[in-house]
């Protein structure tokens, strides 16, 4: 198999522990090195607001994107790229955030010890794109020059 000339982005992935060691097992013998794992560190206030505030066109052909304070959808609650009616997922209500937080609290946030000990973790305290992408990017040219 040829070697990705550009390196890749995960995103979502390892969430456990041994996910993350599986994923050391497999880069190793792919010879591919991890240079660096991003940790973005959000206030649960603000996941709570952007993710209550979110909607999805009813389209599966579309699946467009809004949220109601930053991007709204049209005023009378349909899709601006194709019409379709936007609704609220299932997992976006508060109860279903606040149960997803309390996943990532026990699964996944033990990563970050694990990560941090191998020198490999840059954490991100931003909330603004451009400061997030430009904190990346410079920890990424550290690393890999």
């Amino acid at each position: 198999q040829e070697r990705p000339g550009e390196g890749f982005i995960m995103d979502g992935f390892p969430r456990t522990i041994p996910q993350a060691v599986s994923l050391g097992l497999l880069l190793k013998g792919l010879d591919l090195p991890l240079h660096m794992v991003v940790n973005l560190v959000v206030p649960e206030e603000v996941i709570l607001d952007r993710l209550c505030t979110r909607r999805t066109c009813s389209n599966p052909g579309c699946n467009a994107i809004y949220n109601l304070k930053s991007n709204p959808p049209a005023q009378d609650g349909t899709c601006l790229a194709c019409g379709s009616k936007v609704i609220q997922r299932e997992d976006e209500t508060p109860e279903a955030i606040t149960r997803r937080l309390e996943v990532y609290r026990q699964q996944t946030n033990p990563l970050v010890g694990h990560y941090d000990r191998t020198g490999l973790l840059v954490t991100v305290r931003e909330l603004d794109t451009a400061a997030i992408v430009k904190t990346i990017a410079g920890a990424l040219a550290a690393q890999v020059g």
